[in-house]
């Protein structure tokens, strides 16, 4: 798995847009229509629609 990075401020709107805490999470890739992120806490990956 490559590195994890930090959210920016707009990625952090989109997560806390969906209900998610966005220190929680780190983001591990991005395409067009999602995110999709690593959960630090449980360390897995989740997906969320932008």
């Amino acid at each position: 798995m490559k590195q994890p990075k930090k959210l920016t401020w707009k990625q952090k709107q989109i997560v806390s847009n969906a209900g998610k805490n966005p220190d929680d999470y780190m983001l591990h890739a991005e395409n067009d229509s999602e995110l999709i992120l690593y959960n630090k806490k449980e360390k897995r990956l989740e997906a969320v629609e932008k």
